[in-house]
């Protein structure tokens, strides 16, 4: 084991005459060259070890260039040569081929090459900076292998077992396979990059053997070839590949950029990207010459070779996408791969893909001017939270311009220390840069930048710039335009907290107080004298103190005798009353007409149920003698449905499910399919459908020409085929009179055809605001 230093860059002249004696070679005129170090250490026994002498004013004291004289260097035995004079980690010196031969044919042993610059190689047969043999190892760390040329393999050819750690292969190039690697024995990168590189399977062509890939990049590199500009393993070879990226590769049309396999090939990918945009993931790139395809740009990032450096944004979805159990425990740059605060997703996996990781680290953003106090009515208007709040985000605000771009980010406001979900949030309505709807955000062009989501109490914005760019501008204008309402009295003092995350890192708050005034009180009811019976139930029933919340819009029917005293019970609704339960859950109950006690108490169980949107009694649908009562939830999330409730018992006999808005109106008792079951009407959004009181099944619907919710009632035999008919007013129709004349049209109970349509006679009449049956009037039958 012997360490030889050389002390010359020349490559000719005595140099070529090697005589194995040291001391004989160090002083033959021109001291020790590097091809005598090799000779030397060949035929030495034992592992040996090549450096270069760079003390003061010794021929690598700043680095140097060494210059083959037209053939290759021989590495036969075990040989370490290291290129780092300076002790720094980087390469002082370069072995230059002159496009005259191959830098390195490494024929047997197990060496290493460390630290060095290897260029211009050049081979009319396999590997043009390198070729190792079978039975052959090398170990390349923190080394550049630049423009080389081969039949294959246009930087290295490996038949042997090649490791390339932390290196860099530039614009090797090959007629056949491989421009930068070409493969038949074992071959494994880790934080390698492989730019510039042309042929096909221009980045790693695996022909034989095992290549695996760790934490590498492969961009930038082209074929004119329809085959991968990637990498390309063919039939019987294996490529295991993680935490890389293969992107930004291009070449002739139809060419794939990523990993191509053919047939019985056998390829394991994870955590890798082998399709998408360069500009999605990469710092900086470049259009690939006589390519379409825009790859990674190499560059001094910093460490022992130049990389490719990763995008700092938080669409990049190459940050924190590795799998930490097979990652390196540093970069490409020597910087530990492990999460640094304020850079990446902070998810489960906290490395990056490819050669390296991303380091830059940028202040958290500043949430400001976001407190105060402000005061609220229960149930009253909503309040804007703040319209002077600030967010600020240097990362984002420097993107696009330096206009901003916020994809990535999130703002979420929500009461402090969790959710209510009678608190509702939204946003102003005069707000000038933008406005909401349907779940998203639009600015003033109708393209959306944001997508909402606001239920239980939480109102969070998540950015996407998906149709124009989130800006700085419109973030702070959705920030400042943030209102707040509330159903509920207690506590009276609330705090809201509005919570920012970056496209990195974790979120920043701030909070504003809401002073609440309460107003509500839970409603009472009590029967007057005389009791309620048909056609006194207004001066029968009083509904005592107070409001359950927003509009409640109380219902009142008369369902029927339930109870069998001879009085008539009813049915009382409040369908946007705000429950403990849910928002706007709504309630129905059924009443007794003799002393106002609730008989049965139903409640909706999801925000927005609006159940008793309609009441009414249908009869005695479950045949047990007793009459039975619905009621309708219009707005509910099936979207729309109506609950058959059990005179004697309460139990939801039936739920039958509609389109929009289905349950907003409902007529029964009456029975149109001859079945002796009452059937029900309910009416949708622009419909009416009659189902079977016995099954919930349609018999017949029919469609309302307006919006506005119809009237429905049964109209008796109209036209006396012994079945019932059923009447709809459409306060909202537009008939010759004009807009909203209205009209009353009546349908047969035999499968709803139109019997005959009554319109009103002037614009704004709403003719058949009400409807129903009066029997026969005028005495024909």
């Amino acid at each position: 084991m012997a360490t030889f230093t050389v002390t010359t860059n020349l490559d000719t002249g005595d140099d070529q005459s090697v005589t194995g004696d040291l001391a004989a070679e160090t002083a033959d005129g021109g001291g020790l060259s590097l091809r005598e170090a090799i000779l030397l250490a060949n035929a030495a026994a034992g592992a040996d070890t090549i450096v270069f002498a760079g003390s003061t004013g010794e021929a690598f004291e700043a680095g140097g260039t060494i210059t083959l004289s037209g053939s290759e260097l021989t590495l036969s035995t075990d040989i370490t040569i290291d290129g780092d004079v300076s002790g720094d980690g980087r390469a002082d010196v370069i072995i230059d081929a002159n496009d005259a031969s191959r830098v390195f044919h490494v024929s047997g042993g197990s060496s290493t090459l460390a630290s060095l610059d290897l260029r211009n190689g050049r081979s009319t047969g396999d590997g043009g900076a390198v070729l190792i043999n079978a039975g052959a190892t090398l170990a390349i760390d923190r080394t550049t292998i630049r423009d080389s040329d081969a039949a294959n393999g246009g930087a290295i050819a490996n038949a042997g077992t090649l490791d390339l750690t932390t290196s860099t292969i530039s614009g090797g190039s090959t007629s056949g396979g491989g421009g930068g690697i070409h493969s038949t024995g074992t071959t494994n990168l880790i934080n390698a990059t492989i730019h510039g590189a042309s042929g096909f399977g221009a980045g790693i062509y695996v022909l034989a053997g095992t290549t695996t890939v760790l934490n590498s990049t492969l961009t930038g590199n082209s074929s004119d070839l329809s085959f991968a500009q990637g990498i390309l393993v063919e039939s019987f070879a294996t490529l295991d590949i993680a935490n890389s990226i293969v992107v930004g590769n291009g070449g002739s049309p139809g060419s794939g950029n990523g990993v191509l396999g053919f047939i019985d090939s056998t390829i394991t990918a994870s955590n890798t990207l082998t399709t998408g945009e360069a500009a999605q993931i990469f710092a900086q790139t470049a259009v690939i010459p006589g390519s379409a395809v825009a790859g990674g740009r190499l560059a001094d990032n910093g460490g022992p070779v130049e990389t490719v450096a990763l995008r700092f944004h938080g669409s990049n979805p190459a940050l924190d996408a590795g799998d930490d159990t097979r990652a390196p425990a540093t970069d490409a740059l020597g910087n530990p791969r492990i999460d640094q605060p304020n850079v990446g997703a902070d998810g489960a996996n906290f490395s990056d893909l490819g050669a390296v990781e991303l380091q830059t680290v940028l202040p958290l953003p500043t949430l400001t001017g976001f407190g105060g106090t402000v005061a609220h009515t229960e149930n009253g208007p909503a309040v804007v939270l703040d319209t002077d709040a600030t967010i600020a985000d240097a990362d984002a605000d420097a993107l696009n311009g330096g206009l901003g771009d916020y994809a990535g980010s999130s703002l979420t406001v929500a009461r402090a220390g969790g959710a209510e979900v009678l608190d509702l949030f939204g946003f102003d309505a005069g707000a000038a840069s933008f406005m909401a709807m349907n779940g998203r955000l639009y600015d003033q062009n109708g393209d959306a930048f944001a997508d909402v989501v606001n239920s239980g109490g939480r109102l969070t914005v998540n950015f996407t710039s998906q149709d124009t760019v989130a800006t700085s501008a419109l973030v702070q204008d959705v920030l400042r335009s943030i209102t707040y309402a509330t159903a509920s009295e207690a506590p009276e003092d609330v705090t809201v907290e509005a919570a920012f995350r970056g496209i990195f890192g974790a979120p920043v708050a701030a909070t504003v107080d809401v002073d609440v005034t309460g107003v509500n009180s839970a409603p009472t009811f009590e029967v007057l004298d005389p009791p309620v019976v048909e056609g006194t139930l207004a001066s029968g029933l009083n509904v005592r103190s107070g409001v359950l919340g927003t509009s409640v819009l109380l219902q009142l029917a008369v369902v029927g005798d339930v109870n069998g005293d001879g009085i008539e019970e009813v049915a009382v609704s409040a369908p946007r009353a705000f429950l403990s339960s849910a928002i706007a859950g709504g309630y129905a109950l059924l009443v007794d007409g003799a002393t106002g006690a609730v008989l049965q108490d139903h409640r909706g169980t999801a925000p927005f149920d609006t159940l008793g949107a309609s009441i009414a009694g249908v009869g005695d649908v479950d045949g047990d003698g007793v009459v039975d009562w619905a009621a309708g939830l219009d707005r509910s999330f099936n979207p729309g449905s109506v609950q058959i409730y059990s005179g004697a018992s309460g139990s939801v006999i039936r739920t039958i499910n509609g389109g929009d808005n289905f349950g907003q109106a409902i007529a029964g008792g009456f029975d149109f399919n001859g079945d002796s079951v009452p059937d029900i009407a309910v009416v949708a959004q622009r419909a009416v459908s009659v189902r079977s009181g016995a099954d919930g099944t349609s018999l017949f619907s029919v469609s309302t020409p307006s919006t506005f919710a119809p009237a429905i009632a049964n109209a008796g035999d109209v036209d006396s085929d012994g079945r019932n008919d059923l009447i709809v007013g459409d306060p909202g129709f537009d008939g010759a009179g004009g807009r909203d004349t209205g009209a009353v049209s009546i349908y047969s109970g035999d499968g709803g055809a139109l019997l005959f349509r009554i319109e009103g006679s002037a614009a704004d009449e709403s003719f058949g605001l009400e409807v129903g049956g009066i029997g026969d009037v005028d005495g024909d039958g």
